[in-house]
């Protein structure tokens, strides 16, 4: 009750809103939090720390429409070194918002938002794998196979190698071999490339 006195006798100061917000955070209510952070953007609209907070506050809730939004206004006025790191945490919100439409039923929607998170941030592996897993269950082969490929060439992480080998894609050990090639660090592809082999039969290939 001190601090909204205290906002409305000094409206624009921002070190109060801020103090009202973190009531409405310890108290659960989350929507106030992230609104009273909104009325202090109104004072100082480019502040990272403010535009920061009121992005956490949606994500409370969640409400990741507003959250994206916020994300965007941080993004365009992030310093250079940070532009990758919070491009990521704009694909992390839309990834959120993908699989909250997933839960409720609606593949539509969800497959769109894995869309736009991998056109946010192609270096983040959870859209790839679960665009691919969608339509995997959806019975559209082709699809996941090219999505989960896409996912391996742009984040080279196994696990879309291990999601090729599952459905037994022939172009998973020449994937591996590029793989290897392209990095000295390579050992979960190496591996998986030798079970390969050894599945095929190729026992000197999966020794060497």
């Amino acid at each position: 009750k001190m601090h909204t006195r205290a906002v409305s006798l000094a409206p624009q100061n921002v070190k109060i809103h801020c103090k009202l917000a973190e009531d409405y955070s310890a108290l659960s209510q989350y929507e106030k939090e992230a609104e009273t952070l909104q009325q202090a953007q109104n004072h100082a609209p480019d502040s990272l720390t403010l535009l920061r907070k009121e992005r956490d506050a949606w994500l409370k809730i969640p409400d990741w429409k507003q959250a994206a939004l916020i994300q965007k206004s941080i993004l365009r006025i992030a310093l250079h070194s940070d532009k990758d790191l919070e491009r990521r945490r704009l694909g992390e919100i839309i990834y959120g918002s993908a699989i909250s439409y997933y839960g409720r039923g609606d593949g539509e929607s969800a497959k769109a938002e894995l869309k736009r998170a991998i056109k946010e941030s192609n270096s983040s592996l959870p859209p790839f794998v679960t665009l691919g897993d969608i339509y995997f269950k959806e019975d559209l082969r082709k699809d996941a196979l090219k999505i989960w490929k896409a996912g391996y060439n742009k984040t080279k992480s196994p696990v879309c190698l291990q999601r090729l080998r599952g459905v037994g894609d022939d172009d998973m050990g020449k994937l591996c071999e590029s793989g290897i090639r392209a990095s000295r660090n390579s050992r979960d592809v190496v591996i998986l490339l030798a079970t390969l082999f050894l599945e095929k039969g190729e026992n000197e290939k999966a020794a060497r």
